[in-house]
């Protein structure tokens, strides 16, 4: 069993089921193991293993949250919704204080478009910890689709205020807020949030891209470009210029001209983890310099460890080295929090 775990903090997927599931063969009662097997099944995808190996699970301990939790995951990935909602049911009924199965039901009700159950679920949620950033994302995404945008605002609003000063959170609120702009198709506005963004957390990924593509759709890549090297003559010290403008050539397939922008700003700060996961996207893609590739995910991951798109780089980067268990488990927890990406599906 810490043999197991052991495999699973290197993130050795194979060498943990198997380790584990020797615990399991020699004491099939062992409900630690068990659970963690359920859950390297889920992992791993195997959502029948995992649905089996928590029943065994549940009968020893039925009360266990956890594995409960693991149970309803893989009935969902099973699409056995209705056995899914029970269990998260289950866990409402007997853990009324713990707010994830309630954003856990969120989720499900709004995945089939029940919105008015799905705020409901995920204000209860947010009622017992508003510091929650999924369940206020969730939120958010709701108010927006039910064009509800000033609820979306005031929501922002409110959670700037409960961050106060934990940037990366605060970056994460502008940029859904610019998201709430874009579905008004307020641009400016939008942009501006961007920004907002970029400066509360310069290593948060996502702003970049958007505003990138906000530049490309009204044609204003020569323009943008300008006033971002504008900036630079007057400051040739700052890394975010550069990483704004090899977005816009990527957007733009100006790989070469992008590649040039991201090694200037790790140039001035070599721990710039977008810039790192640009470039080496870029390395991998386009050239044979896989162990530099490799070296700059590394960076990135180190940086932002829960960014599916730095994992999604880090999974390529193994995969060019042929590390390929290292490469599936990094697209599997991508995967996780961007589930109907394309490209991620593609890689693994």
């Amino acid at each position: 069993y810490f043999k197991g775990l052991g495999f699973i903090g290197e993130k050795n997927y194979d060498q943990a089921r198997m380790a584990v599931g020797k615990a399991v063969e020699l004491n099939s009662g062992y409900f630690k193991a068990r659970m963690l097997l359920a859950d390297i099944h889920l992992h791993e995808r195997s959502f029948d293993l995992a649905v089996d190996e928590a029943g065994e699970a549940l009968k020893m301990v039925p009360g266990d949250y956890q594995t409960r939790m693991i149970r309803a995951h893989a009935l969902i990935g099973l699409k056995k919704v209705e056995e899914a909602e029970k269990d998260f049911q289950i866990l409402i009924d007997n853990h009324p204080e713990n707010p994830a199965a309630f954003y856990q039901m969120g989720l499900l009700k709004s995945a089939f478009r029940d919105y008015d159950a799905a705020l409901d679920y995920l204000s209860r949620a947010y009622d017992k910890n508003n510091r929650l950033i999924d369940v206020f994302v969730q939120t958010a995404k709701i108010h927006v689709i039910r064009k509800a945008f000033d609820k979306a605002h005031a929501l922002c609003d409110r959670q700037i205020d409960i961050y106060k000063d934990q940037k990366p959170l605060i970056a994460i609120v502008h940029n859904v807020r610019a998201g709430i702009y874009l579905a008004e198709n307020d641009i400016e506005k939008a942009r501006e949030a961007l920004n907002q963004s970029v400066d509360v957390n310069p290593d948060y990924l996502p702003p970049y891209e958007t505003l990138a593509r906000l530049y490309l759709a009204e044609n204003n890549k020569e323009k943008a470009i300008r006033q971002y090297e504008t900036i630079l003559e007057k400051n040739p010290k700052l890394p975010v210029p550069h990483m704004i403008i090899g977005t816009l050539y990527d957007s733009d397939k100006a790989y070469d001209k992008a590649a040039d922008h991201y090694r200037e700003a790790l140039s001035i700060n070599p721990e710039f983890a977008p810039a790192a996961n640009n470039l080496a996207y870029h390395l991998l893609q386009r050239t044979d310099q896989v162990d530099e590739a490799l070296r700059l995910a590394g960076i990135a991951k180190g940086k932002l460890p829960e960014d599916p798109g730095v994992m999604d780089t880090l999974g390529l980067a193994y995969y060019r080295k042929g590390l390929y268990g290292n490469a599936v488990n990094e697209f599997l927890d991508s995967l996780k929090k961007i589930p109907e990406n394309p490209i991620v599906h593609y890689h693994l």
